[in-house]
């Protein structure tokens, strides 16, 4: 699969966002908290097409992070998206410094918690928690989906790799998300049981 068709699939969550608050624009009687929003979307397209063309660097220069503002511009980018499919989003509302690279920890954290949305039911929720010690940052993000196989645990990171043949996917998106985990001096793994839901935990060292 050549690269222009994974970039096609990687745009079209925040571009289903844009979609969403623009629709509301014809309506909405603030349109310029609307267009403010567009306009985080945007900058965030622009950051995630720089982490793409970078994925074929081994590492990732990396420093001193604040999660807070982050984990903030994610869920204004997904709360639509999760009300839209009844899906109860959960963020944290404090979450310490890390050490790594904000806009591929953005990428990550972002990724996960599309995935979560997509892959639970209407009156499901997603939660999103931050934890940290003196070593390790982890951010983990659980949902209370279907679950996943225990076999496909196994090859969920590979790339291509779909569990769901209907999701709609291409089976890259964890897979980049593994690789700029690592490129961070962090981590990407899974926790999950058929019927009980899901949790992905993204591990970067402490600032």
């Amino acid at each position: 699969m050549d690269r222009s068709r994974q970039l096609a699939h990687e745009i079209q969550s925040p571009l289903l966002s844009l979609e969403i608050r623009l629709r509301k624009l014809t309506t909405d009687r603030q349109p310029q908290a609307l267009a403010s929003e567009c306009l985080d979307e945007v900058v965030h397209l622009r950051q995630w097409l720089t982490s793409f063309l970078e994925l074929d660097t081994p590492h990732l220069e990396c420093g001193e992070m604040a999660l807070d503002p982050l984990l903030h511009r994610i869920e204004r980018r997904f709360e639509p998206i999760a009300t839209e499919s009844g899906v109860e989003l959960h963020m944290p509302i404090h979450a310490p410094h890390a050490r790594g690279h904000q806009s591929a920890t953005e990428r990550v954290v972002s990724n996960l918690v599309d995935n979560a949305i997509k892959f639970s039911c209407s009156g499901g929720a997603v939660r999103v928690r931050v934890r940290a010690d003196a070593m390790l940052v982890t951010v983990e993000v659980e949902d209370d989906g279907p679950g996943i196989p225990e076999e496909a645990q196994a090859r969920i990171f590979d790339p291509f790799y779909r569990g769901h043949e209907d999701s709609g996917g291409m089976g890259i998106g964890l897979a980049i998300s593994k690789r700029l985990a690592r490129a961070q001096n962090g981590d990407l793994v899974v926790a999950s049981e058929p019927g009980r839901g899901s949790a992905f935990t993204l591990t970067l060292p402490a600032s």
